[in-house]
């Protein structure tokens, strides 16, 4: 039996990077995986100033983005205004954008995600933020690395990419072993199961990924550009149109302490099981402002702002005022076209002629344009599946990300998935966790499940078969990295 040595995992995603190793039940240090554009305090009037749209930096030799200088986060914390730089107005200093209630979002110009909806669009940054993770969080000699390392890869990662942050790694860190996991296997993983449906909801980008014997499906694999960032920022618009005017800063704090999920849509009222997972002070959704105006969230606000996840006919872009009106009728008249429907009538979703079943699955594919809920996101995946393993997969439909730990989330993505899935199939579909049927090896951390998995897989003999070493680097390029991921 071979040793099993230590190795690092990380999991780089669009709102944090968690980074840790091998065999520990969670990660070692959590960070917002964002580079600062500035390193010095910074006056809010000067940012109004065309002039000063790009924001000056006090030190241009900085080795590492300035909001994470000395502001370590381990996974106890949950507070990010640590992370922001001093800002000053009038005089006074700022602690945190938090503060600044009714103002514009100013953090949109302090700070830059290197990776966006699950994407990597800026590698020097990345760069920048791996490097951070090794020297000041895991305490790595960079002169000389000598554990292996796991990345968690998103389910939509290109080759480009993956051959990239290989270069990265081997060249840069001079790693000597390197692997490449897709993160909804891990996701899987985490829960004890090598086949299933993985249904990742993160912080810019939801998967649902078809899991067999270990490996992802990437013809059925089906992406939702609607995550967290979408549901803070329809959080922020429920309330404006309420006529209050928050920050971003505000409206994640409020997502994250008071976000419910009803089990139908537009419930004016809530189960009252829901708040028995609460602690009481969380029961009545009273938040103070930094200004001291004390807001109560009504029930139906509570719970609305996660339908964008659900509802077929929401289109994320228009929250964030991204989507002209021409692409918005394109993309209206894709989704008119791609409803429910075609999952329902038929007991065997393969019974369409070939010029239907084209038109669907070109429909399907093109995930980037028509915003479809998960319900109908999970039946799309499995009618891509083969038949013989359709019965095997919709029995462990297992959910992950932070989103999906919102008390109500399991049970209302159970009830979607019924709604859409045939009715002669549906008797069998099972979501994990399970509230009427709890089980051991769930996963009890869904935040870090992607992360969790790794750190087991990276334990086991079968991680030594998926690693690329530096020789082999040199060897054969990327022809190893892309033979060798899972």
């Amino acid at each position: 039996m071979s040793t099993i040595q230590e190795s690092f995992v990380f999991d780089v995603g669009s709102s944090s990077l968690k980074c840790g190793y091998s065999g520990q039940e969670t990660p070692a240090a959590i960070f917002p995986s964002v580079s600062s554009q500035a390193s010095a305090p910074i006056s809010i009037d000067s940012m109004n100033d065309e002039s000063s749209k790009s924001v000056k930096t006090g030190n241009q030799d900085s080795q590492f983005p300035a909001v994470l200088l000395d502001k370590p986060r381990r996974p106890s914390a949950i507070d990010f205004d640590s992370f922001r730089p001093a800002l000053f107005q009038n005089g006074e200093s700022i602690t945190s954008t938090s503060d600044l209630v009714g103002k514009n979002d100013i953090e949109e110009d302090l700070f830059f995600h290197p990776v966006q909806r699950g994407e990597i669009i800026d590698f020097n940054e990345y760069e920048k933020l791996l490097h951070f993770a090794f020297e000041k969080e895991l305490y790595t000699n960079m002169e000389e690395i000598s554990t292996p390392v796991l990345i968690c890869e998103s389910p939509s990662t290109s080759k480009k990419e993956r051959v990239k942050v290989a270069e990265i790694m081997f060249e840069k860190f001079r790693v000597p072993k390197l692997a490449f996991v897709n993160s909804a296997s891990l996701n899987l993983f985490c829960s004890g199961r090598v086949s299933g449906i993985s249904v990742d909801v993160g912080g810019g980008v939801s998967h649902v990924v078809p899991i067999f014997e270990g490996f992802a499906l990437p013809h059925a694999t089906v992406r939702m550009e609607c995550a967290g960032q979408d549901i803070t920022q329809n959080m922020k618009n429920i309330l404006a149109s309420r006529g209050l005017q928050v920050s971003t800063e505000i409206a994640r704090d409020l997502k994250e302490k008071f976000s419910l999920c009803s089990l139908v849509k537009g419930a004016t009222t809530l189960d009252p099981s829901l708040f028995s997972t609460l602690e009481p002070h969380m029961v009545q959704a009273d938040y103070e402002l930094p200004d001291g105006k004390v807001v109560t969230l009504s029930d139906h606000e509570r719970s609305n702002c996660l339908e964008i996840l659900f509802d077929n006919q929401y289109d994320c872009k228009s929250l964030h005022d991204t989507t002209s009106p021409d692409s918005a009728e394109s993309d209206a008249a894709l989704a008119d076209g791609s409803s429910g429907s075609q999952f329902g009538a038929s007991t065997n979703m393969y019974k369409q002629d070939k010029k239907d079943k084209n038109l669907f699955n070109k429909k399907l594919a093109d995930t980037r344009i028509v915003h479809r809920g998960l319900g109908e996101s999970t039946a799309a995946c499995l009618a891509m599946c083969d038949l013989d393993l359709q019965p095997l997969l919709q029995k462990s439909l297992v959910i992950g990300g932070a989103i999906s730990t919102v008390p109500g989330f399991a049970d209302r993505y159970r009830t979607e998935v019924l709604r859409c899935v045939p009715n002669a199939i549906n008797k069998d579909i099972r979501v994990i966790p399970d509230s009427f049927n709890r089980e051991p090896g769930a996963n009890w951390q869904r935040k870090y499940a992607s992360w969790m998995g790794g750190s087991m897989f990276a334990t086991l003999d079968t991680f030594n078969e998926v690693i690329v070493t530096q020789h082999e680097w040199e060897d054969t390029r990327e022809k190893e990295i892309h033979r060798r991921a899972v």
